[in-house]
């Protein structure tokens, strides 16, 4: 739903945030809950808004922030903030008082994996942040194209997939990567793991429908509206809920 304001349903009543109450954009592009039950609101054009204790805190360029287009935030074990604002990457203590500036040009948003990890593809390679220390893959571990790889999503085996978005895909298992043949050609931008493993892919191209692959006997199926869709257009796909539906 799009407004000209913010709003919280808790399944009982609805509250909404507008500028008045001091979002400077309502226009959001992500939206995080930290450990401190803060709601950080990363919008188009007004920096971060940060809704805690009935209040707004913003966060913008003039705080440090690289841009006030902010495309995504989440949060490590460290309780960091990672934010990424048109291809900067920046990590902003707690209690945002320090700001770290990444000096790597991102090919897309950073990915945390299931043990805390958190992988991010730069034009210096693949990147790699656990335990308060940042690595890039060895360069003998990687494709000849594994400089334009994004991570895409981990699977319930561990594995985690990239993508270059041109139509190959490959996945990183045990310090390797293993190239996936059946899926040369097919280009995904949003992936999703689905409840029976297999990885379920959303193309750039219009009309497509979703792809659906069975890494186990290396299988591919495609989803249409002859399979029941309401459409073979769709702009994004979200996990599985409780009840194994996905969205």
């Amino acid at each position: 739903m799009c407004s000209s304001d913010l709003s919280q349903y808790d399944t009982q009543s609805v509250y909404s945030l507008n500028v008045e109450d001091g979002l400077t954009d309502y226009r959001v592009n992500t939206i995080y809950q930290d450990k401190k039950d803060r709601v950080w609101f990363g919008t188009r054009s007004g920096g971060i808004n940060i809704w805690s204790e009935n209040s707004i805190h913003t966060f913008t360029t003039k705080d440090g922030l690289a841009s006030d287009y902010v495309n995504s935030i989440f949060e490590d074990n460290d309780g960091r903030m990672w934010i990424t604002s048109n291809s900067q990457l920046q990590l902003l203590s707690s209690e945002l008082s320090k700001l770290q500036t990444l000096n790597y040009s991102l090919n897309a948003y950073p990915y945390r994996t299931s043990d805390g990890a958190i992988w991010f593809s730069t034009e210096q390679g693949i990147g790699k942040y656990q335990e308060g220390k940042i690595s890039f893959l060895d360069e003998e571990l990687l494709l000849e194209s594994s400089a334009n790889f994004v991570p895409i999503v981990e699977d319930q085996s561990g594995n985690l997939w990239f993508s270059d978005r041109t139509g190959n895909f490959t996945y990183f298992n045990k310090g390797l990567f293993v190239v996936v043949p059946e899926l040369t050609g097919i280009t995904g931008f949003n992936s999703v793991i689905s409840k029976d493993g297999n990885l379920v892919l959303l193309t750039p191209n219009a009309g497509e429908g979703l792809y659906e692959y069975n890494y186990r006997n290396q299988k591919i199926n495609r989803i249409t509206v002859a399979d029941g869709l309401p459409t073979n257009d769709f702009k994004c796909l979200y996990y599985q809920d409780e009840d194994e539906i996905l969205w």
